[in-house]
C-alpha cells in the first residue's frame, strides 16, 4: 500500500474542509437582515460565521457589482460566489464572505439585486446591526 505524501494529506483536508463549508450553506442559522428581495443569513461554525446574501423568489443578485459590508470600523467585507450566469451578470450561488464568529456585525450592506424579467438592477443598502456569538465548543 502506498504511503501517502503531505501534499496528498494537504489535498484532501483542503477537499474536506472546502466541503464541510459548502455543506453549511443550508439552512441558516440567524437570518441577519431581511429585504423584499434577499436576505442576509449566517450560517455558524466553531470560531466562523459565514454570512451568504440569499437571493429571493423571482429575483437574483448583480454580479457586475460586488457585494460589500461596509462596518461602522471602516473595515470592507466583500463577498464572492464561484459561478455566474452565462452572460456574467447574475451570481448561480449565494455570494459569501466569512468573519470570525465572536466578531459583531454592524453596517451596511450594499449591493444591486435584479428582478427576474428586468434589464436594469436595484441597488440596495441595508443596515445590519448583530452581536458576536460566542464561540462554540466541543461537548
Amino acid at each position: 500500500m502506498p504511503v501517502p505524501t503531505r501534499r496528498t494529506i494537504s489535498t484532501l483536508l483542503l477537499t474536506g474542509l472546502t466541503f464541510a463549508g459548502a455543506a453549511c450553506l443550508d439552512p441558516p442559522d440567524t437570518v441577519l437582515a431581511q429585504h423584499e428581495l434577499f436576505v442576509l443569513a449566517a450560517h455558524d461554525s466553531a470560531h466562523v460565521r459565514t454570512l451568504a446574501i440569499e437571493a429571493g423568489p423571482n429575483s437574483a443578485i448583480d454580479a457586475r457589482v460586488q457585494p460589500q459590508l461596509l462596518l461602522e470600523s471602516g473595515e470592507r467585507i466583500s463577498f464572492s460566489a464561484k459561478g455566474t450566469s452565462a452572460d456574467g451578470t447574475r451570481y448561480v450561488e449565494a455570494p459569501s464572505a466569512r468573519v470570525l464568529l465572536t466578531s459583531p456585525v454592524n453596517g451596511v450592506l450594499r449591493l444591486s439585486v435584479c428582478k427576474d424579467g428586468e434589464t436594469q438592477c436595484q441597488a440596495v443598502a441595508l443596515s445590519v446591526q448583530t452581536r458576536g456569538r460566542k464561540a462554540r465548543t466541543r461537548t
